[in-house]
């Protein structure tokens, strides 16, 4: 990347963390996670052997809800104060724009939503056993990264779609059940099973839990990239999509 894209990127990354509503931080990193490892935790009863699991699915499931309520206004707000066109035309490009802020919407979903399951886990004297330290470091840091093309991926499609606030409405909860983060898959009707397979945060629960346990990770870490890289490869066609409306129709500030 060229130093006017770092520099576009690190610009965009600022102005995207002063930007960021404080009360979207607190709902989606910390009250929301909070919720469901609680009424999991409640639901279990001490039933399960590993009650430290659903407490890391809502922390997924906070880490996707931030990653779609910041994706779902990152472009609209340049709509709304009437920057886009500003944006879309600097030498710098769009993509580090765009990218700037989608990784500033991955740390600031990340970080609340560590601390709140860290927070949450101490006071319930819930134990967490890991078997690979490392290894786990690395699922849990690798779903921050997968984070940055689902944003990338959801900005984009939602300037396009332009309802942005009734798609991310939409899409929030059909994740939670599907996904397999939260909700396990073996209650779910076999023909839906797949569809939590193409998400990667659905590996990273299964990451998640082997690491902890001592099971094999080789098969969910090729299952995360391939997911991760299929997600990456829409979003650049989302961005590619993107320019493409701006440059040739001029229509992305209309309504």
């Amino acid at each position: 990347m060229s130093s006017p894209s770092l520099q576009a990127l690190g610009a965009s990354a600022r102005v995207q963390l002063r930007n960021t509503p404080a009360v979207h931080v607190v709902v989606s990193g910390v009250l929301q996670p909070l919720a469901f490892a609680v009424v999991a935790l409640l639901a279990d009863r001490g039933a399960s052997a590993d009650p430290a699991t659903p407490v890391l699915g809502a922390g997924l499931l906070g880490l996707w809800s931030s990653v779609l309520w910041q994706a779902s206004f990152a472009l609209r707000t340049e709509v709304w104060q009437g920057t886009l066109a500003g944006v879309l035309s600097r030498p710098a490009g769009f993509a580090g724009v765009l990218l700037g802020k989608s990784v500033v919407g991955a740390v600031c979903g990340a970080v609340p939503v560590t601390l709140t399951c860290a927070l949450l886990l101490a006071v319930l004297g819930v134990p967490l056993p890991v078997a690979h330290p490392l290894e786990f470091v690395a699922a849990a840091v690798s779903a921050v990264v997968a984070a940055v093309p689902l944003s990338v991926l959801l900005a984009s499609s939602f300037l396009l779609a332009r309802s942005a606030s009734r798609l991310s409405e939409n899409l929030a909860y059909p994740v939670f059940i599907l996904s397999g983060m939260f909700v396990p898959l073996g209650v779910l009707p076999g023909w839906l099973r797949p569809v939590a397979s193409v998400f990667p945060y659905r590996w990273s629960a299964d990451l998640f839990a082997a690491t902890r346990l001592g099971g094999r990770t080789g098969p969910d870490w090729l299952w995360f990239a391939v997911t991760a890289a299929g997600w990456s490869v829409l979003a650049a066609a989302a961005v590619a999509a993107v320019l493409h409306r701006a440059r040739r129709a001029g229509t992305l500030e209309l309504g």
